[in-house]
């Protein structure tokens, strides 16, 4: 009988799928409440989070590189030399399109999230259609 052990990229992923489930059963109950605005919650706290990430993005779009050398001395000692070079971009050089991309990848969540909220919002609608009908 062989023993399965889960490795630590497992166990990541399996708390990665119950939080994203966990995210999207609390979607689908908020949207489900009497009152329509509680269903804009999540989607608002993603759109806030992707926009406050898009705007780092853009604000903070330089690359930087760090360069270690390390020189061993006739003594023994290790002499170590680290330069630190920043290639500055500045918000007029970056791509449009690539803005455009990370605010549109950072706000995917958010379109899924709305989606729930008008599904349940139609099938509230429809269950008020057909109790009004009988």
């Amino acid at each position: 009988m062989q023993l399965y052990l889960l490795r630590s990229g497992d166990i990541k992923g399996l708390i990665g799928f119950i939080i994203l489930a966990a995210i999207i059963c609390g979607q689908i109950y908020l949207s489900r409440k009497q009152n329509k605005y509680l269903g804009f919650i999540l989607p608002l706290v993603f759109f806030l989070f992707a926009a406050s990430s898009s705007l780092g993005v853009a604000a903070f779009g330089g690359k930087e590189s760090i360069t270690t050398s390390s020189v061993v001395t006739e003594e023994g000692k290790t002499v170590s030399q680290e330069t630190v070079t920043k290639t500055d971009t500045s918000n007029s050089e970056l791509n449009p399109q690539f803005g455009i991309f990370i605010f549109l990848y950072a706000n995917l969540f958010t379109f899924i999230l709305i989606i729930i909220y008008l599904d349940q919002r139609r099938r509230i609608k429809q269950l008020k259609e057909i109790g009004n009908l009988s």
